[in-house]
C-alpha cells in the first residue's frame, strides 16, 4: 500500500499557521500511513491510554472494514508478527541506490490489467520529477538477476566467500547489539513520558486547553514508543532464535542454485541484505556494481541489467 500511495504521489494534509507558514503537505511516510490506518477516531471510537472508548463522533470506516484491516496488518506485521512481509518480492529493499543521484532506489509497480509490472524507482526522481535524474527506473527482475548472478561468483572465489562470510557473522552480531541499544533508548523515552504525562496530570492550575493538547501529545509519543518497543522486542526475538549460522551460510554460497530455490521470499531477501552491502545502477550505461561485505575488500562485481 505504501509503494501504492508513492506512486500515485499522495501527501498529507498541508494547512497554513497564523503566521502564514505551510505546514504538512509533505510525501505520506511507512509510519504515517500506519497511523492511518491504526487511528481508532475512523471507527467512532476514542483511544485513551491504550483502552478504547466509545467517542461522541460518528464512525468514518464501517466496522467490518476496520476489522479487517486490523486482522491485516496484524497478519503482515513482522514475522511471527516479527519482520514485514515483502508481498511483491522486492529482494533489493534498502540495498539498491541510483548512480547519479546517490540516493536510494525505492520498489514500485505498474498494473496492466491483472498482471503486475515491478520497477526500482530512484527516490529523486520520483519526488522531484524524472528530469532531475540520469537513471529514473530500471525493471525488477532485471536489475535482481544481475545482483543474483553477483552472488553467484562467490562460489567460485573462495577466498573472497570466506572474507564476505566473516563480515556478515559479524554484521549480525553488530546490529543485535544496535537493536539492544534501540530498545534500551526506547524504554528510556517511555520512562521519561510516564513522568511527564503525571506531571501534567498534577498541574491542574495549568491553562486546561493547553494541558489537555499536551496531555494528548505525550499519549501519543507513548503509543509510538511502545510500538517500537514492541517491534524492537520481535527483532531480539527472531535474532535469537535465527542466528547466522557460519557452515550454514558457507553452504548456502558453496550451493546457492539449490539452497536459493528452497528459500521463501523473506529469507531471500535477509540472505541478500546479509551478503551485500550496497548495489548501484546506472541507467545511462546500464551496470550495476554489487560491493560484498568484506571488510577493507575492493572486489567488485559489476554485471549489467538486461
Amino acid at each position: 500500500m505504501w509503494d501504492e500511495l508513492q506512486h500515485l504521489g499522495w501527501r498529507s494534509k498541508s494547512w497554513k499557521t497564523e503566521a502564514g507558514v505551510i505546514r504538512g503537505g509533505k510525501p505520506i511516510s511507512k509510519s504515517g500511513l500506519y497511523g492511518i490506518l491504526t487511528n481508532a477516531l475512523y471507527s467512532g471510537m476514542v483511544d485513551h491510554k491504550g483502552v478504547l472508548y466509545p467517542g461522541e463522533h460518528e464512525r468514518i470506516v464501517d466496522q467490518r472494514v476496520w476489522d479487517k484491516v486490523q486482522t491485516t496488518l496484524r497478519q503482515n506485521g513482522r514475522g511471527n508478527g516479527s519482520y514485514a512481509k515483502n508481498k511483491y518480492g522486492a529482494l533489493l529493499r534498502g540495498v539498491l541506490f541510483c548512480a547519479h543521484c546517490d540516493t536510494a532506489m525505492m520498489h514500485t509497480y505498474t498494473a496492466k490489467g491483472p498482471r503486475r509490472y515491478r520497477y526500482y524507482v530512484c527516490y529523486k526522481a520520483q519526488q522531484k520529477g524524472w528530469q532531475n535524474c540520469k537513471t529514473k527506473s530500471v525493471a525488477a527482475e532485471a536489475i535482481e538477476r544481475a545482483v543474483l548472478n553477483s552472488i553467484r561468483r562467490l562460489s567460485s572465489d573462495p577466498l573472497l566467500a570466506e572474507r564476505v562470510l566473516d563480515e556478515a557473522v559479524e554484521q549480525f552480531k553488530a546490529r543485535r547489539q544496535e537493536v539492544e541499544a534501540e530498545q534500551a533508548s526506547v524504554k528510556r523515552s517511555l520512562s521519561q513520558l510516564n513522568q511527564e504525562l503525571a506531571r501534567l496530570a498534577a498541574e491542574e492550575d495549568q491553562d486546561t486547553g493547553a494541558r489537555f493538547d499536551r496531555i494528548k501529545s505525550v499519549e501519543g509519543a507513548m503509543r509510538t514508543a511502545e510500538r517500537q518497543a514492541h517491534e524492537l522486542s520481535l527483532d531480539l526475538q527472531q535474532m535469537k532464535e535465527n542466528p547466522v549460522d557460519p557452515a550454514h551460510l558457507r553452504k548456502t554460497i558453496r550451493e546457492f542454485e539449490e539452497v536459493w530455490a528452497t528459500l521463501a521470499t523473506r529469507e531471500q531477501e535477509e540472505l541478500v541484505k546479509l551478503l551485500v552491502s550496497k548495489g548501484v545502477y546506472d541507467g545511462v550505461t546500464g551496470k550495476v556494481t554489487v560491493s560484498f561485505r568484506s571488510a577493507g575488500a575492493k572486489e567488485l562485481c559489476q554485471g549489467k541489467a538486461e
